[in-house]
């Protein structure tokens, strides 16, 4: 699930019974044999300007390869400055997994997402997204964000978003993006901005 909790704020949440776990392909040269996200705040994936003029072009089809990649990116930062214990212990494993990662793996693992979903039917096989988003990523500005050394850098969630989120969820008040009204008050945080279950 990708939840809001307040202006600019989502998070990623993985505790759910069948998380989204990547296998990648033992050709891929990918130093893992599986990769599960763990909690983390998103942006949910930087479009490319020229998709995102695309009627044909949904930024959230590819919502899991975002979330790979972002978990790559915030893992990464957090064991660069120390501090993997920052997240949720129900993370440790995924963040040990990353520290095999370099930032062209990254690449990789993203690309590897995306192909798999096209290969799955879960999205239509279209190169131009796949070109825009998976070469959109091998670009200096990227290496440098993944070379930066900001302990800023390292965000894991807060604990009061954390609270905010389990609270919701014990007394089934977490509502989707659905009960939002323009013009009314709309929803308070935790909102339901993206949840999808993928058959294996």
């Amino acid at each position: 699930m990708v939840i809001w909790v307040g202006a600019d704020k989502f998070v990623y949440w993985p505790y759910t019974q069948d998380p989204l776990t990547f296998t990648p392909a033992r050709s891929s040269g990918l130093p893992v044999d599986s990769i599960r996200p763990g909690l983390m705040y998103t942006d949910g994936g930087s479009i490319p300007r020229p998709l995102r003029a695309s009627e044909s072009f949904s930024p959230w089809g590819y919502a899991p390869a975002y979330m790979v990649h972002d978990w790559l990116f915030a893992a990464h930062h957090c064991i660069v400055q120390g501090r993997p214990d920052a997240g949720d212990l129900r993370d440790r494993i995924e963040y040990d997994k990353v520290r095999a990662f370099s930032f062209d793996n990254s690449i990789s693992a993203l690309a590897g997402v995306m192909r798999t979903l096209m290969q799955n039917g879960r999205v239509s096989s279209d190169p131009s997204a796949f070109n825009a988003i998976s070469f959109g990523v091998e670009t200096a500005i990227a290496r440098r964000l993944w070379d930066d050394p900001d302990p800023r850098k390292c965000d894991p969630v807060s604990p009061k978003d954390k609270a905010l989120i389990e609270d919701a969820l014990k007394s089934k008040s977490l509502r989707g993006l659905t009960a939002f009204s323009v013009g009314g008050a709309g929803p308070k945080p935790p909102v339901v901005i993206y949840q999808q279950v993928y058959g294996r």
